[in-house]
């Protein structure tokens, strides 16, 4: 996980200063949903004659959550929504994915983005390859990247630029075209995509930046739990830049060696971290 966090925080931190939507130079993701893996419904539909239908029935009653889907999109593309939302809905609570990305598309398109987050995160999540292995997969890519444009909105879930970068990240290491069109239009150069090697020790030393560039890693930082030692040393941050650092590196929770020499800290903001961080060599 930390190899993610890194990856983000460093691709953010220097080469995408202006990430907020409306921000100076900052661009908006795409505005619309991915279609994902309900793409073809009506094909799926048309392929289903009465035979079929019976049997789809009989399966689904008996838990087959293929089935399930298969009936939900089946009554959507008829026309039947209640119905279709009845079987959606039985199948996402079951855990399919699918069920769940057509039912969160549904909610969102309908404007509610309170039943549709959750569905989508759900769904984004990581899942067993099959009942008796150990392995998982990497989530479903068009619910990451719904999910994520959830999160840089704040459509069903507050407004969180860190997190939405971060879920579309994951779509966009799968090849998913939505969210890496998104990540490029955040600024974010196509190296981002390329894992570096995991680390728990994090210098940014000698890195100085602008003061807009501050607040995204502000941003980050807390999800880097992993991380024992930072340095940020040389950076020119200045009392107003630890100021905009100081809740993020209270969110640390293993952090035991921090620098921050040559930044030009007064001694009172010195001391309100030494009195935050009681554990932390500073």
């Amino acid at each position: 996980m930390i190899k993610t966090y890194l990856l983000l925080l460093c691709y953010c931190f220097f080469y995408c200063p202006q990430i907020m939507a409306g921000g100076p130079g900052g661009h908006p993701p795409p505005s619309s949903i991915a279609s994902g893996s309900t793409q073809g419904l009506s094909s799926i539909a048309s392929s289903i004659d009465p035979e079929k239908l019976d049997k789809l029935h009989k399966e689904a009653n008996e838990g087959n959550v293929e089935s399930i889907y298969s009936l939900g999109i089946y009554y959507q593309v008829n026309g039947k929504i209640d119905t279709a939302i009845q079987y959606l809905d039985q199948g996402a609570k079951l855990g399919h994915y699918k069920c769940q990305h057509a039912l969160g598309k549904y909610y969102y398109e309908n404007k509610d983005y309170e039943k549709a987050a959750p569905l989508f995160l759900e769904a984004a999540k990581p899942r067993k390859i099959d009942e008796d292995s150990s392995q998982y997969n990497q989530g479903d890519d068009s619910s990451q990247y719904n999910y994520g444009l959830c999160c840089y909105k704040g459509r069903g879930v507050p407004q969180d630029y860190g997190q939405a970068i971060y879920w579309f990240m994951q779509a966009a290491k799968q090849g998913y075209d939505l969210a890496i069109q998104a990540l490029e239009q955040t600024q974010i150069p196509p190296e981002v995509l390329k894992e570096p090697e995991s680390h728990t020790d994090l210098s940014l030393a000698g890195k100085v930046v602008k003061p807009e560039s501050i607040p995204i890693l502000a941003l980050v930082l807390p999800y880097i739990t992993e991380l024992t030692s930072l340095d940020l040393s040389g950076m020119g941050l200045g009392d107003k830049g630890i100021e905009d650092l100081t809740y993020a590196l209270t969110q640390l929770p293993n952090l035991t060696a921090l620098n921050l020499s040559k930044n030009n800290i007064g001694e009172d903001k010195q001391a309100t971290l030494t009195k935050l961080l009681p554990a932390v060599q500073t």
